[in-house]
């Protein structure tokens, strides 16, 4: 029989982080059927053996995925998907963490009563680790109900570790690169997101993750990533992408 929730965790380098993540999936508290896969991206720094020793703490619930050689993180994430069985897909990148031991219970019991959502979220907190920096919550829109008009009209993005939707195919033939603001256009577009109340997760900024690498090339990825979304959504959206690409040109021109 399919589990109700497949957990899908990407991981790539996260030798110092992989740990903490796993366990905090671990240590979810619910009563329904579930599995966990945790799709290694061809680690160099020990994170895979990590992820191996993990699983085989639990074997009837943890099934590790080592790719042969790195596909990226987009790659990875799409072909970890492939293999979920579940109803529902819990998303989370193996340098972030929940903190909400009923994190997992709340959003599901919430998609399993309200069929017109195809996804929900919540807020995260941000954790610096290379930059002194308090920590501080993510989602600054605080209504509880959102379209795909909204996520599209105000750029709108939500921590990826906070994510959990119904497993329905995702249109991959899009050729679109996953990007947190991504998959929820294309959720989004499926029906309605719910915002929960309540910090559950915390969201790591560090020197090896995306956001904190090389933002000039960063920027001119969003801008080549919109360009793909403004012809892939249609004209009726045109309007839209274009305000959000004059943002991300004026990123890569001005920082």
């Amino acid at each position: 029989m399919a589990p109700l929730l497949s957990v899908c965790v990407i991981t790539y380098n996260h030798a110092s982080f992989i740990e903490e993540a796993i366990r905090s999936v671990v240590a979810q508290q619910h009563s329904f059927t579930w599995e966990v896969i945790v799709a290694d991206d061809a680690s160099t720094d020990g994170t895979t053996d990590l992820v191996r020793g993990i699983a085989a703490e639990y074997p009837n619930l943890i099934r590790p995925i080592i790719q042969p050689q790195n596909l990226g993180p987009a790659r990875n994430f799409r072909e970890l998907l492939r293999s979920a069985n579940g109803k529902y897909i819990a998303y989370l990148e193996g340098d972030d963490f929940w903190t909400d031991p009923l994190k997992l219970k709340k959003q599901v019991d919430f998609l399993e009563a309200n069929p017109d959502f195809t996804v929900c979220f919540h807020d995260a907190d941000v954790l610096y680790l290379n930059r002194k920096k308090d920590s501080h919550n993510i989602v600054a829109d605080l209504r509880d109900e959102f379209s795909f008009n909204d996520v599209i009209e105000k750029n709108f993005s939500v921590p990826s570790c906070s994510l959990v939707f119904r497993n329905e195919p995702v249109d991959f033939a899009s050729g679109l690169d996953l990007l947190d603001w991504v998959l929820l256009l294309l959720l989004a577009r499926r029906g309605k997101v719910k915002r929960l109340d309540g910090v559950m997760a915390i969201y790591r900024q560090h020197s090896g993750g995306w956001t904190n690498n090389n933002a000039t090339k960063n920027a001119l990825e969003l801008v080549q990533i919109t360009k793909h979304c403004r012809g892939f959504f249609g004209p009726e959206h045109f309007e839209s992408f274009d305000r959000i690409l004059a943002v991300n040109l004026s990123d890569v021109c001005f920082g």
